[in-house]
């Protein structure tokens, strides 16, 4: 009797805490009814882009937003950065927009691909993803050059402060210690569906794949 005493006790316990856990989540104060693509944050605000709603900003911690798409033509934002005081967004279909004043006013620049799926920095450089390989800006995202992987849709970056990850679609990981002049590919026991690599984290247990088949994760070093 006293052992099962101690089991329900234990039970009530686990309960009690996933509940604590689960009451953790609750919903901002919008905005409602889209799909959220990308969040970053400066430390004081907060952007999201959205998917046909453009770019939102919180300064108060998601309790209210506020839209900034003036001079934003394409409305799906799949992808924001800070570089340096330039604040950049990637698009479906519209290339790359760029504001210099925190997501007030917004200019498009010249980018020869309009699908943008995401972005990453290394020192004084900006990365960005596309549908048809990676692109190097220099001067926080004002202008751009081409800088590996050509033919290849490349849907995420990562870097661990001296290496630069590229997750594609059908082809695995890419690594290059080079700011991208070369690249090495990295997907020995990947299967087929898990090439599929959607985003990626690296963190001291090693490299993390989200792919089309689960999680890959990877223990060896860069």
């Amino acid at each position: 009797m006293k052992r099962v005493s101690q089991l329900a006790i234990v039970l009530i316990c686990m309960l009690f805490n996933v509940e604590t856990l689960l009451a953790q989540w609750t919903q901002t104060n919008g905005p409602y009814g889209g799909t959220i693509n990308c969040i970053i944050s400066d430390t004081s605000n907060l952007y999201i882009g959205t998917n046909k709603g453009g770019v939102f900003l919180s300064t108060d911690d998601g309790l209210s937003w506020t839209a900034l798409n003036n001079g934003l033509t394409n409305p799906t934002i799949n992808a924001l950065a800070f570089s340096g005081q330039n604040l950049v967004a990637g698009t479906e279909g519209g290339g790359v927009f760029l504001s210099e004043n925190k997501g007030l006013t917004w200019t498009a620049v010249s980018f020869p691909i309009p699908y943008v799926t995401a972005f990453t920095s290394l020192g004084n450089n900006l990365f960005a993803a596309t549908w048809d390989g990676i692109y190097l800006s220099k001067d926080n995202g004002v202008t751009w050059a081409f800088s590996g992987l050509w033919n290849t849709y490349v849907s995420s970056l990562s870097t661990d402060g001296l290496n630069i990850l590229a997750g594609t679609h059908r082809l695995g990981l890419f690594i290059s210690s080079d700011t991208c002049k070369t690249w090495i590919a990295s997907d020995s026991g990947m299967s087929s569906s898990s090439k599929w690599v959607n985003t990626i984290l690296i963190d001291s247990a090693g490299i993390f794949a989200g792919t089309n088949e689960g999680v890959s994760l990877s223990k060896g070093h860069l």
